[in-house]
């Protein structure tokens, strides 16, 4: 376990030394930043916040997603093929805990992310409820406006939609790095992307129609568990036990996947 650790630490200073991550995590700060100006055209104020959590949590989202799945499905394939991988595997590492160490290096990546635009939608958020809260230049003078902090509620709320969002892309990448012992980069996201599509529409597929629905069903990650759009939409708070209960979820799938991937990779040949 200390290899796949050691190889894991490798492995996110890999993926945050590249232009990609950090290009995704401007673009999403701007649009966090971007939002919080433009509710301010709006009618009801009360609904400001809201607008700005709402872009928020699909901006945090999708960034993540981007940030995960570019190493998830690449680099496998691009090390099998530079022959990094066999230079790795011929020390005392097994197949294992090198596959182990990528997706901990990913997961790492992924969380320091995710700590990132989590400090920065606190910030906007803070700045978006200051102003639907009235904060005016006087109370700046006067010091540090205690009414314009965000409230508990609030900082669970964002603190809740970001740890939905990091675990979400965790079993999106799992599956990528699963899909990655057998496919290659291209023929991996297609299958990702429509395992995302199918995850968040989990509720929707029939429930009756033979063995390929059971199947289907049993298989593909339940995704829209970590969707909470609709709880900011209605203003609806966020149980701790809700957001625990996902958590163990993506845990047990993110397992379950490299359970499967391991003896795949095993099995692959790498001459």
């Amino acid at each position: 376990m200390r290899k796949a650790l050691s190889l894991g630490i490798v492995t996110g200073r890999e993926v945050l030394s590249q232009p990609l991550p950090w290009i995704v995590l401007s673009i999403t700060a701007l649009l966090l930043l971007f939002s919080t100006v433009l509710p301010s055209f709006t009618l009801e104020p009360e609904g400001d916040l809201k607008f700005m959590m709402d872009v928020g949590l699909g901006g945090v989202g999708m960034s993540l997603l981007v940030i995960g799945l570019w190493p998830a499905t690449t680099l496998l394939v691009d090390e099998l093929r530079e022959r990094t991988a066999l230079t790795l595997l011929s020390k005392p590492l097994s197949r294992s805990q090198y596959l182990l160490g990528r997706y901990l290096g990913i997961a790492g990546a992924l969380t320091v992310s995710a700590a990132l635009l989590g400090a920065w939608f606190l910030a906007c958020a803070w700045l978006t409820e200051s102003q639907v809260l009235g904060a005016r230049l006087d109370s700046w003078l006067e010091g540090f406006p205690r009414e314009a902090l965000p409230t508990p509620l609030l900082r669970w709320h964002l603190l809740g939609m970001v740890l939905l969002a990091l675990a979400q892309a965790a079993v999106l990448c799992a599956v990528a790095v699963a899909l990655s012992t057998l496919l290659g980069p291209l023929p991996n996201l297609a299958c990702c992307l429509a395992v995302f599509f199918l995850g968040h529409l989990g509720e929707h597929l029939p429930r009756t129609g033979g063995l390929w629905v059971w199947g289907l069903r049993a298989v593909v990650p339940h995704l829209a568990c970590f969707e909470t759009g609709e709880a900011v939409a209605r203003g609806i708070p966020l149980p701790a036990s809700y957001v625990a209960a996902c958590l163990g979820y993506a845990a047990l799938y993110v397992a379950a996947m490299l359970a499967v991937a391991i003896p795949l990779f095993e099995r692959r040949e790498l001459s």
